[in-house]
């Protein structure tokens, strides 16, 4: 009978490293805005915090996920294939 194995990506609860520049006009100028819990589809765990940044120079908020998550919380491994 045939081994299958799967090799999980690591997901973090919460991102390491603050954004070194806007990811609209690279402006390096960044206010930290506030700080959620996302649930995420993942088998590790249920919910991870993201970090809200607004650029000072553009004006615009975004959201800062960690790393192994993208913005619509599913974990980069278990995104469903079509």
């Amino acid at each position: 009978m045939p081994r299958i194995s799967a090799i999980l990506p690591k997901v973090n609860i919460y991102p390491h490293a603050r954004p070194s520049r806007c990811p609209y006009c690279g402006c390096g100028m960044l206010h930290k805005h506030g700080e959620v819990q996302k649930r995420v589809k993942d088998i590790q765990m249920d919910e991870v915090a993201a970090v809200r940044y607004r650029c000072v120079g553009y004006g615009r908020a975004f959201t800062h996920y960690p790393q192994g998550v993208d913005r619509n919380g599913c974990s980069v491994g278990t995104k469903p294939s079509l």
